[in-house]
């Protein structure tokens, strides 16, 4: 079985691909040894091929801020706002509630995401520890909020009884908590509108925790941000952060050598 499984992926069968046939395999044998049909399941033993990672794209600050500002939807430029200016996940960015938000301390909590139910697409608590966080944010972020809460509080005026009073800050429009895939169809359209490079509105996640490096932000921190549990999760997932740290230490120790730039060598040994 390993090196029928090899040989496919040797043939060009996609790593991802061949991780899902892995794991049909294994719970078609295991069920088929709870049957005793046969003697044991050996998959165990059969070793998976790495899963491929998507391509990463990551936009340029100018980038982010001709899509955010040409954005004329009061509601869409507040959730780009908040995407690329905390670096949440879209699930988690849709199930925020306006008393997430504290004004005060310019922070916003997320403790609740996006989930799957038997009944579909519902909200609940975020995964794991890591993941409930507080998050601060640029004025900015707090300005295309506060514009969007004013643009939300008359459509609910206009609504009425009919207005759905579940706090979110995203809507559908009467109150409704906003589905992920529709402020991704939301985001596809704005970039092709602007003529931005390809991504996705991941890659505004993507975007957040690269800048933030180039910045000289310490590792910790983004990934306290971005709800990971640690910096080598962050590492594993953003391999190109380490060498925007280097590049960072090597400009910092530059420093030291100018003196040796402008010496004369004369003497040898």
């Amino acid at each position: 079985l390993q090196r029928w499984l090899d040989g496919l992926v040797a043939g060009g069968m996609a790593a991802n691909t061949a991780v899902s046939l892995h794991a049909t395999l294994s719970s078609a044998l295991r069920q088929a040894e709870r049957w005793r049909l046969i003697g044991s399941n050996p998959m165990p033993m059969v070793r998976a091929p790495s899963r491929e990672r998507p391509a990463m794209t990551v936009w340029t600050i100018e980038e982010i801020g001709r899509f955010i500002a040409g954005e004329r939807v009061v509601m869409r430029r507040a959730m780009w706002a908040v995407l690329a200016g905390t670096g949440m996940r879209s699930g988690e960015m849709v199930a925020l509630r306006w008393s997430d938000i504290s004004w005060e301390r310019r922070s916003i909590r997320v403790d609740e995401t996006q989930t799957k139910t038997t009944q579909g697409l519902g909200v609940g608590p975020v995964k794991t520890r890591s993941s409930l966080r507080e998050v601060g944010v640029d004025a900015a972020v707090l300005t295309a909020l506060r514009q969007h809460r004013s643009s939300q509080a008359a459509r609910r005026l206009a609504w009425g009884e009919g207005w759905d009073n579940g706090d979110r800050v995203f809507d559908r429009g009467d109150g409704v908590r906003l589905l992920s895939q529709s402020a991704c169809r939301w985001f596809n359209e704005r970039r092709v509108d602007e003529g931005l490079p390809a991504a996705t509105m991941h890659d505004l996640r993507h975007a957040h925790a690269t800048h933030l490096a180039a910045a000289g932000v310490p590792l910790a921190v983004i990934a306290q941000r971005l709800g990971h549990s640690g910096v080598n999760v962050l590492l594993s997932v953003y391999t190109h952060l380490s060498s925007e740290h280097h590049g960072a230490a090597i400009e910092a120790v530059a420093g030291m050598f100018a003196p040796m730039r402008d010496a004369d060598v004369t003497q040898a040994g």
